[in-house]
This record gives C-alpha cells, sequence and structure tokens, in this order.
C-alpha cells in the first residue's frame, strides 16, 4: 500500500479508499482515555467530518475551523467549559476562547449553521489567529499542539505502520 499520512505544521493526510475492519481499539481508547481536555474528541470530530466530506488532504488550519464550527453550539447555547475555569474566572481552552472571541466580534447566533461560522472564521481569521495559536494550553504554540496531537495519536500511527500505510513527521 502507498498510501501517506504527513502530520506537521501543514500537514497533508492522503486517504484511501481501502477498508480495513482491524482498528486497534485499546490504542485507540488509550487516546481519548483522558477527557480533561476536550479538544481530542473535537479534533477526532473535525477529521472524521473531513474524510466524510471526501477530503483527501487538509491543513492544520482546517482542521481548527472544523473544530471551532464543531464545538460552537456546545460552548455558545449550553455555556460548556471545555477544561474547565481558572480560579480568576478566566476560560482554560483555547478551543473554547477562539469560539468565544468569534462570538464577540461576529454577532453570530448559538445555532448559526456550519457554514455561517467557517464564513465568519475566514472573515475575523486576523482577529483568531491568536487564539488558534493557543489551543490546548495557554501559550502553547502550533507546533506544540502538533506534537500533543501527534503523541495522543500514536496508537493510531502505530496501527496504520502495521496496515502498510506510510507515516511521516515532518
Amino acid at each position: 500500500m502507498n498510501s501517506q499520512i504527513f502530520v506537521g505544521e501543514d500537514y497533508d493526510l492522503t486517504i484511501t479508499g481501502d477498508y480495513y475492519n482491524t482498528l486497534d481499539i485499546e490504542g485507540f481508547s488509550h487516546m481519548l482515555k483522558d477527557p480533561s481536555y476536550c479538544y481530542k474528541f473535537y479534533w477526532l470530530e473535525a477529521i472524521v467530518h473531513k474524510i466524510d466530506e471526501g477530503v483527501s488532504e487538509t491543513t492544520f488550519n482546517d482542521v481548527i475551523d472544523e473544530m471551532i464550527a464543531n464545538a460552537w453550539y456546545s460552548v455558545r447555547e449550553f455555556h460548556i467549559h471545555l477544561s474547565g475555569m481558572q480560579a480568576d474566572g478566566e476560560v482554560r481552552d483555547g478551543l473554547e476562547r477562539a469560539i468565544l472571541k468569534l462570538s464577540e466580534i461576529s454577532n453570530l447566533a448559538a445555532n448559526a449553521s456550519k457554514v455561517e461560522i467557517k464564513n465568519a472564521i475566514k472573515e475575523h481569521e486576523s482577529e483568531l489567529k491568536t487564539y488558534k495559536s493557543q489551543l490546548y494550553r495557554k501559550g502553547n504554540s502550533k507546533e506544540e499542539f502538533i506534537n500533543i496531537l501527534s503523541k495522543n495519536m500514536q496508537p493510531v500511527y502505530d496501527f496504520a505502520r502495521r496496515q502498510g500505510y506510510e507515516v511521516w513527521m515532518r
């Protein structure tokens, strides 16, 4: 099999139509076992949506935009704190901060469509850049976020290698 998965700041994800019913459930469950930072659930959902849409290559920024759109309703309608709050009341989670900032500058409703949310993200990209770059923990860069995701996805990468995929970290 010649499919390749590249992971980096601007990564490519190449997908073939081959089907394997051999997911390493234990490894996959280890990736999701600590729900203290909900970003990984929204990250996984974003990847699944991209695949479902037939996307065969994407960028870090597109995945983050998808994560914002997917988490939008939960944060806006139910005021869910994705990683709790600090003692001073400051929101800890970068994904939640990005959503709150977009809400403030766009005036989108809590029940805005995914298309409306993504259009607003593009329109306000410069104002959101700082928030999008601080995902996971305050001060983390895109590279650190990718490293965290790569670590959490290691069981999946190992499984992909056993199935004949080439996984490159760049």
